[in-house]
């Protein structure tokens, strides 16, 4: 049936005994590796955790990159500021402030962050449709990679349970699968560069976790 089955169930989907709230609706999102993903509509008005991480990851996808690289890359820009290799380099507070300027006219964030709201948005059979679990969201986004033949493959399918939550640009399959693969590689080099910048050892450390071949040498 392809990569992802997408496709109702055939068989009549089990009864699972979650304890809904009057007026919110779940619904079956997508199956992957055999396992059935639901959804709760309208998450962002649910005011319950799993909708709030939500709005966090959010802010995320709006920002093309982590709260955590987001940090990074400030505190970079305020590493060149102070002088601290003598004197203030402007061409390097330029060049940081264009990446920032770039990320932000990227029409879809990096695989990863798909990957991270598709966690905080779609749960299984185990999970509460109200509470978010982060740790189980990295065994669930593990478990998605492991059973895809290509894990960006993954959003080429996906997007059409994700855009019922997310601006996805209205591409075709082939257009979303090269214009990930550029923003990837775009986001790689960014964050080689920026760990290229830094003598700050913290920094470079967080930033080499988003890297496919960490390199912290400048």
């Amino acid at each position: 049936m392809g990569l992802l089955e997408l496709l109702k169930p055939k068989e009549k989907p089990k009864t699972i005994n979650w304890q809904i709230q009057e007026g919110h609706v779940i619904v079956p999102a997508f199956i992957c590796g055999g396992r059935q993903y639901y959804a709760l509509q309208d998450a962002f008005n649910t005011f319950t955790e799993r909708g709030f991480q939500a709005l966090a990851v959010y802010d995320e996808w709006n920002n093309r990159m982590t709260h955590d690289n987001l940090k990074a890359f400030i505190e970079v820009m305020n590493e060149q500021l102070s002088g601290k290799g003598g004197s203030v380099d402007l061409s390097k507070i330029y060049e940081i402030v264009g990446m920032i300027k770039e990320r932000i006219e990227w029409p879809v964030p990096t695989t990863e962050l798909l990957y991270k709201m598709a966690g905080v948005a779609f749960f299984d059979e185990n999970e509460s449709p109200y509470v978010y679990d982060a740790k189980y969201a990295i065994e669930k986004i593990a478990f998605w990679k492991a059973n895809v033949e290509d894990s960006s493959a993954f959003f080429i399918n996906v997007p059409i349970s994700l855009r019922a939550i997310f601006p996805l640009p209205n591409i075709s399959v082939e257009d979303l699968k090269v214009c990930e693969e550029v923003i990837n590689a775009t986001d790689e080099k960014q964050l080689q560069r920026i760990i290229g910048m830094t003598s700050n050892v913290m920094v470079k450390r967080l930033l080499s976790q988003g890297l496919k071949s960490p390199n912290t040498t400048g």
